[in-house]
C-alpha cells in the first residue's frame, strides 16, 4: 500500500498564514527576551513557530527583515489605534483622546513597540518604515491643527515632535519598569501627570 507523503511543517500553513505565524512567533521570542536580539534567529523563529528552519525565508531574506516588517505592521496599528480614538470627537478631547490611545497601544504591545524603534532597522532597505513613521507624525501635527485652527503646518509638526517624543520617552522607561518605584505615586498616576502636561502644552487645557 502506498503510503500518503509527510506534509513538511510549513505545509499546515497558507501562504498569508505562515507569515503571520512566523510574526507572531518572533513576537513571543521577543516579549521573554524583553527585546535582547543576542539569540534572535530565523531558526530560532521557526522553532517557535513549529516549521522548518527554511519556512521563513519564503517571506524575509534574513531576520532584520522580519524585524522590519514587525515594526511596519506596528506603525500602522498604531496609527489606526490613534485615529479610531478621534473618530466623532469634540474638538476639546483630540490630544487627550490620542495620548491615551497611543499609549494604551503600547502598553498592550510592548514587544513590537520595542521592535519599531531598534536602530537596526536604520537601513536603507527599509525605506517604508519612515514612511509610515513619518505618516504617524503627520497624524500628531494634524491633530494639532484641530485642537488650535490657527496654528501654521511647520508648528503643529514642531509640536507634533515634542509631544511624540514625550510620549515615547514616557513609554521607554515605562516599558522596563523603572516607574514602578519607592517614591513613585504609580504607573496611573504618573500617566495622568503625563496627559495633563501635554494636553496643557498643546493648548487643550
Amino acid at each position: 500500500m502506498k503510503r500518503a507523503p509527510i506534509k513538511k511543517p510549513e505545509d499546515r500553513y497558507h501562504h498569508g498564514d505562515l507569515r503571520r505565524a512566523l510574526v507572531a512567533a518572533a513576537l513571543s521570542l521577543l516579549e521573554k527576551s524583553r527585546g535582547d536580539l543576542s539569540e534572535f534567529t530565523l531558526r530560532a523563529v521557526a522553532t517557535k513557530a513549529g516549521v522548518s528552519p527554511g519556512a521563513p525565508y519564503h517571506h524575509f531574506e534574513d531576520k532584520v527583515a522580519l524585524l522590519a516588517a514587525i515594526a511596519e505592521d506596528g506603525f500602522l496599528e498604531l496609527g489606526s489605534a490613534m485615529a479610531s480614538s478621534v473618530d466623532n470627537a469634540s474638538d476639546t478631547k483630540v490630544v487627550e483622546r490620542v495620548v491615551r490611545a497611543y499609549l494604551g497601544w503600547a502598553k498592550m504591545h510592548p514587544a513590537q513597540y520595542r521592535v519599531m524603534f531598534f536602530p537596526e532597522l536604520k537601513e536603507a532597505r527599509f525605506e517604508s518604515i519612515r514612511a509610515v513613521a513619518a505618516g504617524a507624525l503627520a497624524q500628531w501635527a494634524e491633530y494639532l491643527r484641530v485642537v488650535k485652527r490657527g496654528r501654521t503646518s511647520q508648528e503643529a509638526q514642531a509640536l507634533a515632535v515634542t509631544l511624540w517624543s514625550a510620549t515615547h520617552g514616557f513609554l521607554q522607561i515605562a516599558l522596563e519598569g523603572l516607574w514602578d518605584k519607592p517614591g513613585l505615586p504609580g504607573m496611573r498616576a504618573l500617566e495622568e501627570q503625563l496627559i495633563e502636561h501635554l494636553c496643557t502644552l498643546a493648548g487643550e487645557r
